[in-house]
């Protein structure tokens, strides 16, 4: 019998047998009738999946090897140790026989299982190192139509019955019997393997399914070229087939034929283009007797110095003869011939096509063309050369236009016409140049070449242009400041002047006019007791002292206040007033109606005087308390009226008091002058009131002159 658990142990054991419970759920084991999880690190078990367990997208982890990767097709492969799959391209840069790390989903795909990325993304890959493509299965051609080999790196062999170039890729069909099956080659860029043609051949490649308009191709997809191994054999069997040729027969017999024989020559290599062939010295009993280019997408290694065997069909470019679609092989090695000096006599040398060759020129113009670095020299006593390489990373040519320099290469073109010729740029040939070492500089490019020239000259002409609108401006403002300095000069002068004049009235006419007046104050006390004729006669003659000294005294004031010319006017007729006011202490109020504007020195002069004199009347004679001035402008007249509140004086009278009567006078005077009319209203104990209506003068009287004020007169 069982005892009792005790009390303090009841919660540890509860807790025990809970995790108990689930320990195999956090261990991963599936409950009792669930399907446990596929293994997803290997690729052998992702390929054996079902579509429907494929399309629940379980998580895979696997590392294996890219064995092929076209990213603008959509095409990776990657394979383990168990198997290869199809994985959707990444954005990485991969290459085949990197080893990755690839984190995805499973995919059911069209023909097999698939590796992709969640949400229709691409799978994560993570580089981790590289190594040489892993050994292939090798499948017949008829096992290539079996779906167990889609995604498999796999060898097969059979003889090349076909090579074309379509875009970036090269197609080969190779052919077994009577079956035929398509092999790609990627980055081909329109340069076909042709070399491949008729040779039995084991192609190493995967096997995919591509839909095109609608329907499955399959294909094998070759990494590259290098995976296309010639059968030994057969390879060797082709030199000793093809006939050893000189180079005489090559110019007088093979080029005639069409292209249709097969020839074989030996020469030394003298230049190398990267996938595209080699030229070379050809040779003969130990004897190089011409130059040509052999035409050859071989993947063999082959550096200049090399003597080669090179089997191929001539052909013509350009009117020249090439050994195209070739086979070679290394037969020794050697030290990189020569350059022979270049000479203008050599132009018509038939042998100079793919010669190697050296000249000397000074560099026009450098440019960047599709892959390349081009170079125009102009030559003493050939004329233009284009001399091309293939742009190298890490090259930064510093060639200057004007830099002389010594170039080294290949003549890879001819034109005995360069004015006009296909070269371009009026070159007499173009030569291609082996190593960045053989552009070499010889004296660099002169400060002072065309283009800092014509830099300099606009330089100097925006200076020039801005100088000559510098001077344009300085003259402008010199001649506003002249202007200025004059006007200022002319108006010292006529200060100056009027300053003058007016000390000469105040120190003559007067102080004349004063005493007069002092001495007929001084009869007119003494003649008391004469007759009544003698003190009219004497009173006249002090209304007209008095007269005149007022008029002295005005043409004083206005001599030297310029308030009529800078204030306008109403200030000139307020300041004109200020003295008489300040001795009779009368109220004096000056209002302007309507929107005032100059009339001319002439008329404002006038009505200055005319108001001037009804104020010193109105104060003098007839005792006003309070005088009220208005100017009223009109669009056609102006209208100047003076009223007082005096004693006035009975207007029918055509002889009033004697002082009064001179005042009047002058104001006649001055209207008639101004061709404007006159009121005049007054009545004893009423005041008096002048109107004196003025037409506007037109623009063209503004500022007039023709007669002086009538003061200047007097």
């Amino acid at each position: 019998m069982l005892s009792p658990i005790p009390r303090a142990l009841r919660r540890p054991a509860r807790a025990l047998f809970c995790f108990g419970l689930f320990l195999p759920a956090l261990c991963g084991a599936a409950a009792p009738g669930e399907t446990p999880a596929p293994d997803t690190t290997a690729v052998l078990a992702i390929r054996q999946l079902s579509a429907e367990e494929a399309a629940k997208g379980y998580p895979v982890h696997v590392r294996g090897m890219v064995t092929y990767h076209e990213p603008g097709w959509f095409l990776t492969f990657v394979q383990d140790d168990t198997a290869g799959i199809y994985v959707m391209p990444p954005a990485a840069a991969i290459h085949p026989g990197d080893i990755v790390d690839v984190e995805g989903v499973t995919a059911p795909g069209k023909i097999g299982r698939i590796l992709t990325g969640r949400g229709a993304r691409s799978p994560q890959f993570r580089v981790i190192g590289h190594g040489d493509l892993p050994a292939p299965t090798a499948v017949s051609i008829s096992d290539l139509r079996d779906d167990k080999w889609d995604a498999q790196w796999v060898s097969v062999r059979g003889e090349v019955r076909d090579v074309s170039a379509r875009g970036d890729r090269a197609l080969i069909v190779l052919g077994e019997g009577d079956a035929g099956f398509p092999l790609v080659i990627p980055g081909a860029s329109g340069v076909a393997p042709r070399h491949l043609l008729g040779f039995p051949v084991e192609a190493r490649g995967v096997l995919g399914t591509q839909v095109r308009d609608g329907k499955l191709g399959t294909a094998l997809y070759v990494p590259g070229s290098d995976q296309i191994t010639i059968d030994s054999a057969a390879f060797a069997a082709r030199f000793e087939s093809a006939p050893l040729r000189r180079m005489e027969w090559v110019y007088t017999g093979g080029s005639m034929l069409g292209g249709m024989e097969t020839a074989r020559l030996q020469g030394r290599v003298t230049f190398v283009r990267p996938g595209s062939g080699f030229a070379m010295n050809v040779r003969s009993e130990s004897e190089e007797n011409g130059c040509l280019f052999v035409q050859s997408t071989l993947p063999a290694p082959v550096s200049p110095g090399d003597l080669v065997e090179a089997v191929g069909k001539i052909d013509r470019a350009q009117s020249k003869p090439f050994l195209g679609d070739s086979v070679f092989r290394v037969i020794g090695r050697g030290e990189a011939p020569l350059p022979a000096a270049f000479a203008p006599t050599r132009l018509h040398d038939p042998n100079l096509r793919w010669s190697l060759v050296r000249t000397r020129g000074v560099v026009i113009e450098h440019l960047t063309g599709s892959g390349e670095e081009v170079w125009l020299l102009r030559c003493p006593e050939i004329g233009l050369v284009q001399a091309r390489i293939a742009r190298r990373n890490n090259w930064s040519p510093r060639l200057k236009p004007g830099a002389e320099v010594t170039a080294t290469g290949v003549v890879s073109g001819i034109e005995l016409s360069p004015g006009n010729n296909s070269l371009g740029d009026g070159a007499a040939f173009s030569m291609e140049l082996r190593t960045e070492d053989d552009l070499t500089l010889v004296r660099p490019a002169p400060f002072w070449n065309s283009q800092r020239v014509a830099a300099a000259l606009v330089l100097m002409s925006l200076c020039g242009c801005a100088a000559a609108l510098w001077i344009v401006c300085l003259r402008r403002r010199v001649a506003q400041q002249t202007t200025t300095i004059r006007r200022q000069l002319q108006r010292e002068t006529v200060s100056e002047e009027r300053a003058r004049i007016a000390r000469d009235l105040h120190d003559t006419l007067a102080q004349y006019l004063a005493g007069v007046t002092m001495q007929i104050d001084a009869a007119v006390q003494c003649l008391a007791t004469q007759s009544s004729l003698a003190k009219e006669l004497l009173g006249t003659a002090r209304a007209m002292a008095s007269h005149s000294l007022d008029q002295a005294r005005l043409a004083i004031w206005d001599l030297r206040s310029p308030a009529l010319e800078c204030a306008g006017l109403a200030a000139a007729i307020e300041e004109s007033l200020g003295p008489l006011a300040h001795q009779a202490k009368p109220k004096l109020r000056i209002e302007q109606l309507g929107e005032p504007r100059r009339l001319g020195a002439v008329v404002e002069g006038h009505l200055l005087h005319i108001a001037h004199e009804a104020a010193a009347n109105a104060l003098r004679h007839a005792g006003a308390s309070l005088i009220l001035l208005s100017l009223r402008y009109e669009s056609d007249q102006v209208t100047l009226t003076v009223s007082d509140d005096g004693c006035g004086f009975d207007s029918s009278k055509s002889d009033p008091q004697p002082g009064r009567r001179f005042g009047l006078r002058g104001i006649g005077e001055r209207v008639k002058k101004l061709n404007a009319t006159h009121h005049l209203t007054s009545a004893p104990g009423v005041g008096t009131t002048h109107t004196v209506i003025v037409r506007s003068p037109r623009p063209q009287e503004l500022g007039a002159a023709s007669e002086p004020p009538l003061h200047a007169a007097a």
